[in-house]
């Protein structure tokens, strides 16, 4: 009897070793998922970071440019570069839009006033272009020209707008593989507001005080390239069963009926 009992205490002994056993697996299973979770999720909110400051960086190049540009236009205007025939800064389809505008609105100053504020913005989309190139040259961006305009000089034509006429779009990543993170950006070309005292062969300009930014964001999206798959597995069986599908055979991916 007692050496009944004493068996019986060594079988509820290796019971409760063998639930703990099994419990323990659970517990480091479930802790190791939990851990390499914890690992992706890391390295994917690190990579998300760093993809926004590379995607920042490309703004700030972005916004230099256009910087740039806007300082020139607002020279040109200033230092009366619209009341040249020939010469200046612009091309000689441009300046020719220019003067042959500006001797059409020259009859009073609310006219000129009205003429110049309207020049400025095209002027500094035209700079724009220019400025952009080097980015575009070396592929870190890419600019559009709205359709209606055809090409930079098409931009100093009279009345018209040029708000939204320049695009700029930009994509940063760190590797081609495939499910590599990326990040694309979009904006939209802004002139900031400016106040235009004309004079007779010249304008005082001045940026106006808390005036907006000189690009509108208009997309900012993460995005993951496509994973490779293999596509050259094919099926060669036979369904069989009771279901209604009775000689259905996949062949190369595709359900025939033989």
């Amino acid at each position: 009897m007692l050496r009944y009992g004493r068996g019986a205490s060594s079988v509820l002994v290796m019971f409760m070793m063998i639930i703990l056993v099994v419990l323990g697996a659970l517990a480091f299973t479930a802790s190791y998922a939990n851990l390499s979770l914890s690992r992706r999720t890391h390295a994917a909110y690190a990579d998300m970071y760093a993809l926004d400051a590379a995607g920042e960086g490309a703004l700030a190049r972005v916004d230099a440019c256009l910087k740039e540009a806007e300082a020139m236009a607002a020279d040109y205007v200033g230092s009366g570069g619209y009341t040249l025939q020939v010469g200046g800064p612009l091309d000689p389809d441009a300046q020719r839009l220019v003067y042959g505008g500006y001797t059409l609105a020259s009859s009073s100053d609310a006219a000129r006033k009205t003429y110049l504020e309207g020049l400025l913005p095209r002027v500094y989309c035209y700079f724009a272009l220019s400025a952009l190139a080097p980015m575009v040259e070396a592929g870190e961006a890419e600019v559009a020209l709205d359709p209606r305009y055809d090409g930079a000089s098409a931009l100093l034509a009279p009345g018209v707008p040029a708000d939204g006429a320049l695009a700029v779009s930009f994509t940063v990543a760190f590797a081609d593989a495939p499910g590599s993170r990326r990040l694309s950006c979009g904006l939209d070309v802004v002139c900031p507001a400016y106040d235009i005292t004309p004079a007779r062969d010249y304008a005082a300009v001045a940026r106006v005080d808390g005036a907006a930014s000189r690009i509108r964001l208009t997309s900012w999206r993460h995005w993951q390239l496509p994973f490779e798959y293999d596509a050259g597995f094919e099926f060669d069986s036979t369904l069989t069963g009771d279901d209604g599908f009775d000689d259905l055979q996949f062949d190369g991916g595709v359900i025939t009926n033989p």
